[in-house]
């Protein structure tokens, strides 16, 4: 995914997920001049500063290409967004797009 990133753009990472999560993103980013968005946590509780997001995530509004939370220790299905025209665009891996058909 980073190889399309250009510099100038942003991604947001949070200070609760893991280090082996955080830092292929963190060095990613400072490879291809993208700016680093930190989300803390509140150290006595454990949750996320969601007001460091300034509301609820819009990808939409934000133009965002990939919206993809950290799996580590979820107990639940995680879902990852993305722009449906850049996944048929190109190849990332084992990323497919499903269909949009139930």
């Amino acid at each position: 995914i980073s190889r399309e990133w250009k510099e100038g753009e942003e991604i947001v990472v949070t200070r609760l997920d893991h280090d082996a999560n955080v830092t292929p993103w963190v060095l990613a980013a400072q490879d291809r001049g993208v700016r680093v968005n930190w989300v803390d946590f509140d150290v006595e509780d454990g949750t996320l500063r969601l007001d460091d997001l300034h509301g609820p995530i819009d990808v939409q509004n934000l133009d965002c290409d990939f919206l993809v939370p950290s799996a580590y220790n979820l107990e639940e299905p995680h879902v990852t967004q993305a722009r449906m025209e850049l996944m048929q665009a190109k190849q990332y891996g084992d990323l497919t797009p499903a269909s949009s058909a139930a």
